[in-house]
């Protein structure tokens, strides 16, 4: 019976070793993870101070200010123009271009599918040409210049400009996502916000 028990007693208190060393590698894993973690958001921290920091290139003309420590891009309004849609900035000019001359069929061809058909059908539905060339003359009207206050590059083919159109309140701005596809920059949503 002595033997038994000693023999029981001996198994599991190996078992207790096996599983002490075991808790002790989980351990030893679960502070290199936080550790990891930790780095992982620090380099998050950075890369977002940078993106706001961060501008893109540009073609034409334009005007660079630096307030905040954040660089900005503004296009003035007569730097509007059909400049095509091969970059981010490219597709902003003639996406204004297009609305300073109420064409909406070249403002239709700067969207996505799925926003062009919302846009379609939320502002234009069953309107006549001067109609929406008259919608798109009025949003414009007092603009001035569109400034790009700040750009985050979300991949390579997808961006995210905070835009603020000059000669509005200095509250309000856009949030327009931009992705590439095929060679060309398109909108996939612009959401309208105003600081309190």
């Amino acid at each position: 019976q002595l033997q038994r028990d000693y023999d029981t007693t001996t198994n599991r208190l190996a078992a207790l070793r096996n599983e002490n060393e075991r808790l002790n590698r989980n351990s030893s894993e679960l502070f290199k993870l936080r550790g990891e973690v930790g780095l992982l958001r620090q380099q998050a921290n950075e890369l977002q101070k940078m993106a706001g920091r961060k501008v893109g290139n540009q073609s034409g003309p334009a005007t660079k200010t630096e307030p905040d420590s954040a660089e900005q891009i503004t296009f003035g309004r007569d730097s509007w123009a059909f400049a095509g849609s091969a970059t981010p900035e490219d597709a902003v000019k003639t996406l204004m271009w297009a609305k300073s001359k109420g064409d909406l069929k070249t403002l239709l061809s700067l969207a996505a599918p799925e926003v062009r058909k919302e846009v379609e059908e939320t502002y234009f539905k069953g309107k006549t040409d001067e109609e929406t060339s008259a919608i798109l003359l009025e949003n414009v009207k007092d603009v001035t210049g569109i400034q790009i206050r700040k750009k985050l590059e979300l991949a390579d083919d997808q961006v995210v400009f905070q835009m603020h159109s000059e000669g509005k309140p200095d509250k309000t701005y856009s949030i327009v996502t931009m992705k590439k596809i095929g060679d060309e920059w398109k909108t996939t949503s612009v959401e309208e916000r105003a600081d309190p």
